[in-house]
Parts: C-alpha cells; sequence; structure tokens
C-alpha cells in the first residue's frame, strides 16, 4: 500500500469504530475508557523505563562492550556465542546441582557392550592366573568432554595405583597386580602418575616382565614429561624396543644430554583442568550452553573502540593493548616467580605506588591479591578481558591455560622452547620468553610486545590462530583416537537407538574397544591384594615383589 493510502484508512477504521460506540450503551463506553487510559499508562511506564536505562548505560558502560575483542557470530550457521558474563545465572542453575568438582569419562559411559552380538563378538584370553577380555564403550559423550589431569587414568587399560580416587571416579582400566601382566595384549596402553618412585618401579620391576608392545601415558602430577630427578633421565627409555609411543604432560623432552631428543616416540599431551577445583563444574554448562561452538571461530572479531585506542597514535593499523584494560591478573602468588610477576604486573594500576588505578573498577578481582573468590567469579569477570596471564604452576603447565581457552580468552603463558611453540601451534596462546636475570616470567614491556606481536602476526595469517584451529584438541575424544592409533586400535560405529527428549532416535554411536584385565581369583592367595591391587604411594613407598619399598622423591 503507498504511503498516502496508509491515513485514509486509518480514519475510515477510526469512523467505524464511532459509529459502533454511538450505537453502545454506557456500560461500553466506560469500557472503551478504562482499556484507553490503560493503554496510556503503560506507555508512559515503558517510556520512562527506557529513559532510564538510557541514562544507566551512558553513567556505567554494559559490560559486554568493555571486551577489547568481540567474539560475537560464529561461523557455523550464524551462531552467536554467549560470553560467560552475559549467561551466568544459566551456568549456576544447571551447575549448582552437581555435588562434584569434576568427573571422569568412565563414569559418563552411555552404554558398555561385553556379551556378543550381531557386530561385535568380543575376544577373551586367559592365562593361569588372568584373563584379558574385548569390552566396547560409547564414547559420543566424549566429544564435549573437557580435559583434566585425570585425563590418562581415563585413557588406559591397566593404572599402576597411586592413590585410592573418591567413589564416584571410575576408570575402564585394571590396577596394576603382578598377576595380570601375561595377560597384557599387543597395543595395551598403561598409565603411570609421573612421579618418580613410580617410574622407577615401573622401568626396574614392571617393565622386564612385559612381553608385548605397549604405550605409556605419564600424567597426574606436576613434573616434567620424560622426567628427569636427581641426575635419572628416564627419557633414556623412549629407546626402548617394546614402547609404542609416550604421551606425557608437562613436556621437556629435549634437555642436555637427553636421549629424549632425536626421539619421536614421545608426544607432549595437554594438561588440562584441575580434577580438586570446581572448574568443569561451571565451565561445561556454560560451554553447553553454547553448543561447545568455538569462542574464538568469530565472523566478527574486529577490536572495539577503548579508551586507550585511537587519536594518540597517527599510524591507523597500529593496535594499541594496555596491560591494565586488556590482560585479566588472577593466579596464587605463594611462588616467588609468581608473586614477583603479579607486583610488576599491578603496579601500574595500584594507586598506592602512584598508579592510574583501575580502569574499570565494576571488574574487581583482576589483580586483587587476597579476594577468595569461586571459579564461577573468576569466569564471570576474566570473560571480560581479551587476554589472561597464566604463569607456570608447580609444574610448567597450568589450570589457568585452559580455563582461559574455554572462556574465550588468549592466555600468555611462558615459552619452553622448543616444546611448547609445537605443543600450542593451533591455539592462540601468547608465548613470552623468560628473561635472564629477572625471577618473574618477563618485563610488562616484554609482556606488552609479545602481546602486540602476536596480534599483527596472527590477525594476517590465513590460517591464524585467533580462530583457533585447533579448538578440538580441548576435547577428550581427540586424545582417545590418537592414543588408539598409536596402539594400533580404531574406533568403530554402530546403529542403535538412542534416546532424545523421551524420544528413540536411530542413530550411530561411535566406540572405543578397551581390553579388560581380571585376575583369577583361585590363583590369588592374598584376598587383600586381589581387591585393591598394587599401590604405590608416597607413604609407603611401593609394593614390590621383593618386598623392599622403592626410593622415594
Amino acid at each position: 500500500m503507498p504511503p498516502e493510502a496508509r491515513p485514509l484508512r486509518r480514519n475510515a477504521v477510526w469512523s467505524k469504530l464511532v459509529r459502533r460506540a454511538k450505537r453502545a450503551p454506557l456500560d461500553a463506553w466506560m469500557l472503551w475508557l478504562l482499556v484507553v487510559a490503560g493503554t496510556m499508562v503503560v506507555l508512559v511506564e515503558l517510556n520512562s523505563s527506557s529513559i532510564s536505562l538510557r541514562k544507566e548505560e551512558h553513567a556505567i558502560p554494559l559490560l559486554k562492550q568493555d571486551r577489547m575483542v568481540s567474539w560475537k557470530a560464529i561461523s557455523s550457521g550464524g551462531f552467536s556465542f554467549q560470553p560467560y558474563f552475559e549467561i551466568e545465572n544459566k551456568v549456576l542453575e544447571r551447575a549448582e546441582p552437581n555435588p562434584f568438582p569434576s568427573n571422569t569419562s568412565h563414569s559418563r559411559v552411555r552404554e558398555i557392550v561385553k556379551d556378543a552380538n550381531d557386530w561385535f563378538t568380543p575376544q577373551q584370553i586367559c592365562q593361569e592366573t588372568c584373563c584379558a577380555r574385548q569390552v566396547l564403550y560409547s564414547m559420543d559423550h566424549e566429544e564435549h568432554q573437557l580435559l583434566n589431569t585425570m585425563d590418562g587414568l581415563d585413557l588406559a587399560d591397566l593404572l599402576l595405583r597411586h592413590k585410592t580416587p573418591p567413589a564416584h571416579l571410575t576408570f575402564p582400566g585394571a590396577w596394576y597386580h603382578p598377576d595380570l601382566l601375561p595377560c597384557l595384549q599387543p597395543g595395551t596402553i598403561i598409565h603411570l602418575n609421573n612421579k618418580y618412585y613410580i617410574l622407577e618401579y615401573f622401568w626396574k620391576y614392571i617393565r622386564p616382565k612385559i612381553q608385548v608392545p605397549f604405550v605409556l601415558i605419564t600424567s597426574d602430577s606436576d613434573r616434567d614429561s620424560p622426567l628427569q630427578y636427581q641426575g635419572d633421565d628416564f627419557g633414556r627409555y623412549l629407546n626402548d624396543t617394546l614402547l609404542l609411543r609416550w604421551y606425557g604432560t608437562n613436556p621437556k623432552y629435549i634437555m642436555e644430554g637427553s636421549n629424549a631428543a632425536a626421539s619421536p616416540k614421545f608426544q607432549p599431551m595437554f594438561l588440562g583442568l584441575s580434577k580438586k577445583y570446581a572448574q568443569a563444574k561451571y565451565l561445561e554448562p556454560y560451554l553447553e550452553i553454547n553448543h561447545f561452538q568455538n569462542p574464538f571461530a568469530s565472523n566478527n572479531n574486529e577490536r572495539q573502540s577503548s579508551p586507550h585506542n585511537g587519536s594518540s597514535n597517527n599510524n591507523s593499523n597500529k593496535e594499541i593493548f594496555d596491560l591494565n584494560w586488556d590482560v585479566f591478573v588472577k593466579f596464587g602468588t605463594k611462588r616467588g616467580d609468581r608473586l614477583v610477576l603479579h607486583r610488576d604486573l599491578c603496579a601500574a594500576r595500584n594507586a598506592a605506588v602512584g598508579g592510574r588505578g583501575n580502569p574499570r573498577p565494576h571488574l574487581f578481582l583482576s589483580c586483587n591479591k587476597t579476594a577468595r573468590v569461586s571459579p564461577h567469579e573468576i569466569y564471570k569477570q576474566a570473560s571480560q578481558y581479551t587476554f589472561g596471564v597464566s604463569p607456570p604452576g608447580l609444574g610448567w603447565d597450568c589450570f589457568r591455560t585452559y580455563e582461559l581457552l574455554y572462556l574465550g580468552v588468549i592466555p600468555i603463558v611462558e615459552v619452553r622452547d622448543p616444546e611448547s611453540y609445537y605443543f600450542f601451534a593451533d591455539l592462540p596462546i601468547v608465548q613470552v620468553p623468560r628473561e635472564k636475570r629477572k625471577k618473574a616470567l618477563a618485563s610488562n614491556a616484554a609482556i606488552l610486545q609479545a602481546i602486540q606481536e602476536f596480534w599483527h602476526q596472527e590477525s594476517k595469517a590465513p590460517n591464524r590462530k585467533l580462530r583457533a584451529p585447533g579448538w578440538n584438541r580441548l576435547f577428550l575424544a581427540y586424545w582417545r583416537r590418537k592414543i588408539l592409533q598409536d596402539a594400533g586400535r580404531k574406533t568403530m560405529h554402530h546403529a542403535t537407538d538412542m534416546d532424545t527428549s523421551g524420544k528413540k532416535k536411530k542413530t550411530k554411536r561411535e566406540y572405543y574397544m578397551g581390553w579388560k584385565y581380571e585376575l583369577l581369583a583361585s590363583a590369588v592367595s592374598d584376598a587383600t591384594i586381589h581387591d585393591v591391587g598394587y599401590y604405590c604411594a608416597r607413604e609407603t613407598g611401593c609394593h614390590m615383589e621383593d618386598g623392599a619399598p622403592s626410593s622415594d622423591d
């Protein structure tokens, strides 16, 4: 309809209403007046609320406008990624019912296939003291299983026990017992807690009895992999003829005099989140709300304007970053080097020493050394920064690195040359060399320069790290498939009825095959040992065949 015709139509409608009203009784007129009055009151309230909201926006900018980088439209299907601070209430609603800080993948397995059927015939091989049986485990949930320090135990067929885990943490593998060794099958995946006395026990007492090729995982510790301790270099075992591959956290395999330098057998493995602290408890529901999409893979990742960016620089192609505005600083300071780093980074905003103060006062946690808050509160504020500092913890790798990546914040870490360049090759991470003769990671100027160089280099690269092409490496399914391949196994798919929202839906489910090792009760005289397996703990040393405990670290 042309615009000039619209007033005529509205007038005609009004005239029709008036003619009807003239014929209506007095009660109808009163009803009309009440409706009109109520409508006017609602309009006035809405208008005043809008004015009030605009005033509040002017006085205190909305938090989402504070971010230097906007990770908005996800490239897949126009999905809009929501930062943590925008959906904090939804995250809490889903997280609070969960009483545990973390969970294993095995505790979430939806289907375990033990018996033969029309598409799987498990093998069972028994010796005098034990049996090895093939079992299938569904792994569709592992596409979204966040990494944590227990992953090595989740991935293994045989575990050397360090401590008894809580009852809700279950694993597919069997706890080590010497009577299980005759049943080990080619490609068995073995996990060791990465401590000196456990590694010594394995290579000295267990490995000589293993007769088949195996994959080794060392994790669940802050120690380096392969471990070097008191002049003992476990990297020498990388030349072992039966070792197929060695996966380890906190990689440090190129050192002076190390045999690991020339070995292709070692593969670095991500540390992941803590098993003790409620990190996954909040990060999982946050990512679930966002369908586990990559927060960095945005079509619109241009930096927004900020108080320190623009007129002061004549070169419009050069971005200006500010440590106070752009970098989230929140980490433990018990260690001396961390304390120095925290002091240096936060001096500029500390008014007590002549700093400018906090430019974003509503974000009070960054550089706040004394505040003790939940991970949820930390994530609310960290998600509003572009970068976050993640210095080495007790080991080189740090939980905070993975917290920041899951939040869509770019971590700033210490270089471990050359391991870390390969380790983080396809993830958006700023790597800063530790300066010589300096107790902390680096000076503020060096950190700022590293940020600048990273941003300019990666924002122009065709396959830039800023989009995190290695996002899938932050979930357990990637590591499951990779380690199984090294062990000579493949995952398999089978059409199954999967319950979705109360309805049966035919879909293909992915499974992995694990070896289930079991002792024959008739062959084990010590019932206690049969129940709990062998321990290798700091308090008692390792239970060894000759009865002598191994040396401790």
